[in-house]
């Protein structure tokens, strides 16, 4: 983890894409990595499975939200 600190530390003033974001929010450590980085950084975190610790970390409404019902209904995925 020591190297992943040392990266996450030094990226500032940047825009970071965070795919399959919900995974870094398992491990305490993790999300203190996803912490840091956010404060310091605009940030655009994608998922399709957040997690309670996600909506923690990064307050407000989500930019987009697409729940499993209403994407049957638009037709892009079908159902089960």
């Amino acid at each position: 983890i020591m190297k992943e600190t040392t990266i996450a530390s030094e990226i500032k003033d940047s825009m970071v894409l965070i795919d399959e974001s919900h995974r870094h929010t398992f491990k305490p450590e993790d999300a203190e990595i996803l912490k840091g980085i956010k404060d310091r950084n605009s940030v655009l975190a994608l998922t399709a499975t957040p997690t309670s610790e996600l909506y923690g970390l990064f307050q407000g409404d989500p930019l987009d939200d697409l729940s499993l019902g209403a994407a049957i209904q638009l037709g892009t995925i079908r159902p089960i």
